[in-house]
């Protein structure tokens, strides 16, 4: 990971730094702003709500798996702006992996429960097709994310015309 000072004082990757610049494709860079992560962390949210809501079949099952794995990678942005974007995104295809396998133990039922909300986080019952889900959502937001960095290197250049 290669983060540069914003101001000088320290990393801007720090907790409360706002941001960070990440080395982007062909060496350049690009600004990761946790204020514009957040609010994509509250649409992705907001969009496995209502497929949650007003999903059925298996369509939605596997779009819900997808968008957990979407909000498990911009949440890990929002934590560490500065890391690149495969590392996030295996990181999260992993978390989503962990909560998954968690589901052949009592423990998230229980959890669900004692608090429901908690089902919407955690899941309740194991499907090995969701392991699958995980794997596209975090092959989807790697994707995106190198599109991003190669798009934000390209406006960085300067032009020569």
């Amino acid at each position: 990971m290669r983060v540069r000072a914003g101001d000088g004082s320290r990393p801007t990757a720090w907790p409360g730094g706002g941001g960070a610049v990440v080395a982007g494709a062909g060496g350049g860079a690009r600004r990761r702003s946790r204020v514009r992560w957040a609010g994509v962390l509250a649409l992705v949210v907001a969009t496995g709500l209502v497929t949650a809501l007003l999903g059925d079949g298996w369509w939605a099952d596997a779009l819900g798996s997808v968008l957990y794995t979407a909000a498990v990678f911009v949440g890990l942005v929002l934590l560490r702006p500065g890391a690149r974007g495969w590392v996030l995104a295996t990181l999260a295809c992993a978390v989503a992996a962990a909560v998954e396998l968690a589901q052949l133990t009592p423990v998230p039922a229980a959890l669900a429960e004692a608090w429901p909300p908690v089902r919407l986080l955690l899941g309740t019952s194991f499907d090995p097709r969701d392991l699958a889900a995980y794997a596209v959502g975090a092959g989807v937001v790697g994707a995106l994310d190198a599109l991003a960095a190669r798009v934000s290197a390209r406006r960085a250049r300067p032009s020569h015309g």
